[in-house]
């Protein structure tokens, strides 16, 4: 990700990531799956991610900020698109783990990359199961319904609330399905389309 991000060579990245590990700066968990390759992921602890936000606002200019972010949430959406074709072993850590996607979600509401954002809500709410995960997959439909609501397209908003209401049925949640109901009617309502 990081490679990808700062367009460098994925050792460059590991190698510096790999410093800062060895410096006590950031932590190195590794998690193996079977008989696959170990996944190894890094992570900054709090004091250095907030030195290094400062440090980052003062150095960087804010175009080249979004840049990185931009870059990071269209990573995240290809890495999406390649689990949801079928091609789920060829990246455990994302099934497993789709926090990285709610924050190029996130990344993608606030910055308005409308098209960017409906590709990674629906990816991911593909992947989130309603029985396992409740939570994470309303805050994916409520962001998709944003997302389409911001990008003048009622009708779809109002599908994607059907959508989701009729998953939710089939998964016995009769009083958040009745809600998502709901809310594509009010939407409806809202802006005279029945």
């Amino acid at each position: 990700e990081l490679s990808y991000c700062l367009e460098i060579d994925a050792h460059f990245a590991e190698d510096g990531l790999e410093r800062l590990v060895d410096r006590s700066l950031a932590t190195q968990v590794t998690a193996r799956q079977g008989y696959a390759e170990p996944l190894i992921s890094f992570g900054l602890f709090e004091l250095v991610r907030l030195f290094s936000d400062e440090r980052r606002s003062e150095e960087d200019a804010p175009e080249a900020i979004i840049e990185f972010k931009r870059r990071f949430a269209t990573y995240m959406r290809d890495r999406l698109a390649r689990i949801n074709s079928g091609g789920s072993a060829s990246d455990p850590r994302l099934a497993l783990d789709p926090a990285p996607v709610l924050t190029a979600l996130q990344l993608a509401r606030e910055h308005y990359w409308l098209d960017l954002g409906v590709e990674l809500a629906t990816g991911l709410s593909s992947l989130l199961k309603p029985s396992t995960e409740p939570y994470r997959l309303q805050m994916v439909h409520e962001l998709l319904v944003e997302l389409y609501l911001c990008s003048g397209d009622k009708t779809k908003a109002i599908q994607a609330c059907l959508q989701h209401a009729a998953i939710l049925k089939e998964n016995s949640c009769l009083p958040e399905a009745i809600d998502a109901a709901r809310t594509a009617r009010k939407i409806a309502y809202r802006h005279e389309l029945l």
